[in-house]
């Protein structure tokens, strides 16, 4: 899967021709996933192919008859998306309003979400002899946000592997049960920010030219670095009082972190 945006910081139109744009991929069923964008700081985004690559897929002689057949058709799939890239890729661009509407709380999947997680933490209260019947934030967001992170962390990865730009919504996500990092990172930070969160989707320059999106989470002056992507645990991995200390600390795949690029939510957006 990928994604391609588009923006002009002053007024959220479309670009014109010229814009560079920056590509974002990520795999399926062979690992951690892996999608290179980049920002530079005059606010253009241009496309790139990142250094990292998926493993190269068998031929279809060496599959079983059943494999063969799934992939023969999935490649027919992908000549009649990829004949008509160049019209995916302009319906998906994004502005920066768009942007920050895929931080959508009010999603009919998201508010499903949020029913199931507070019935979750009503449930373990009950267990445990609470008194209080409701979602109090001051005492349960980090029992929700740990649901919540491990929710997302427990979707597969996903490699299009398609030469098109595209966003899945939160029901395809949800339906799929699979997401690349960043339609993750989107449905982490929506579905926090649906608890009363303070999070937002931050964009890291790692090492070996890869760029990784991040959930920025802020609760009672502690500062958390989630990313549902790693098989990191809420909260031992990642956390502490100033952002560039933690971000320090951070690694993906094996890269540290190098500097940020831009952070949204529904909310707010900024460059770095």
């Amino acid at each position: 899967m990928q994604h391609v945006m588009q923006y002009n910081g002053n007024n959220g139109e479309k670009l014109s021709e010229n814009l560079h744009i920056y590509t974002l991929n990520s795999w399926f069923n062979i690992g951690p996933s892996k999608r290179y964008t980049r920002m530079v700081l005059e606010g253009i985004f241009k496309k790139k192919e990142g250094k990292l690559a998926p493993a190269p897929e068998p031929r279809l002689s060496e599959l079983s008859d059943e494999n063969a057949e799934l992939a023969l058709r999935s490649e027919f799939y992908r000549k009649i998306i990829e004949k008509y890239a160049a019209m995916i890729n302009e319906y998906e661009e994004k502005t920066v309003p768009e942007l920050k509407s895929l931080i959508n709380r009010s999603d009919q999947t998201i508010q499903e979400l949020r029913g199931k997680f507070t019935t979750d933490l009503l449930e373990d209260k009950m267990r445990r002899g609470g008194t209080s019947a409701d979602y109090v934030y001051s005492t349960d967001f980090l029992f929700i946000a740990d649901k919540i992170f491990r929710h997302c962390q427990g979707l597969r990865h996903i490699h299009a592997n398609l030469a098109v730009s595209f966003w899945l919504s939160m029901k395809e996500v949800e339906e799929l049960g699979a997401a690349d990092p960043f339609d993750r990172a989107i449905l982490l930070c929506t579905l926090l920010r649906a608890f009363e969160g303070d999070a937002k989707i931050r964009v890291l320059e790692m090492e070996n030219n890869l760029i990784h999106p991040v959930i920025m989470m802020g609760f009672e002056g502690r500062k958390f670095v989630l990313d549902a992507s790693q098989q990191a645990a809420l909260l031992t991995s990642f956390s502490g009082a100033d952002t560039e200390e933690v971000l320090k600390s951070f690694n993906y795949d094996g890269n540290k972190y190098i500097k940020s690029a831009y952070e949204f939510n529904d909310d707010e957006y900024s460059e770095f």
